[in-house]
């Protein structure tokens, strides 16, 4: 068996803890899935606040920034579902 042989389903939804995780981890599966008719929902557990290399990033405009991004990509892979974001703090996430 091939991942060309797996088949497309008719809803999907891609549970990941930061915003961009999906778009790196299964991007391209996710787009060819949305461009077959799938409904894409997709679930992000943390706010983003931490993506970034710059420590004069104000922390609260990179969590816009993030959610904006975050949109703006479930949209370009053809994503027609939600895009929720529950704002856990980046990084801080427990196991349970």
């Amino acid at each position: 068996m091939t991942s060309r042989d797996i088949p497309t389903p008719t809803r999907a939804l891609v549970i990941v803890a930061h915003p961009d995780d999906a778009e790196f981890q299964c991007g391209g599966t996710l787009a060819k899935w949305a461009a077959a008719g799938c409904v894409i929902n997709h679930l992000v557990l943390t706010d983003g606040a931490k993506g970034t290399w710059d420590p004069s990033q104000n922390s609260e405009e990179l969590v816009e920034l993030r959610r904006a991004e975050q949109m703006e990509a479930a949209r370009r892979l053809g994503s027609t579902g939600k895009v929720v974001m529950l704002g856990h703090v980046d990084g801080e996430l427990q196991p349970t």
